[in-house]
């Protein structure tokens, strides 16, 4: 990855940190937003909707893009 910005410093400090980081993206994005591909899971979804909805059901907090 070579576009670094404040939500992949966020998520890079908390895997450093020992913390569970899970990504949820649109199958459709996967390429165009460069997965992060050092979180603890990477879920593809089908759907905005689909992912704001499974975002908030695993999370005690949620970055997005």
């Amino acid at each position: 990855r070579t576009n670094i910005d404040i939500d992949d410093a966020v998520l890079d400090a908390a895997m450093k940190a020992g913390g569970e980081v899970i990504g949820v993206i649109p199958r459709f994005m996967e390429k165009a937003e460069e997965a992060h591909r050092g979180v603890t899971e990477l879920i593809l979804v089908d759907s905005m909707h689909e992912r704001k909805l499974k975002m908030h059901q695993l999370s005690d907090a949620s970055s997005a893009r």
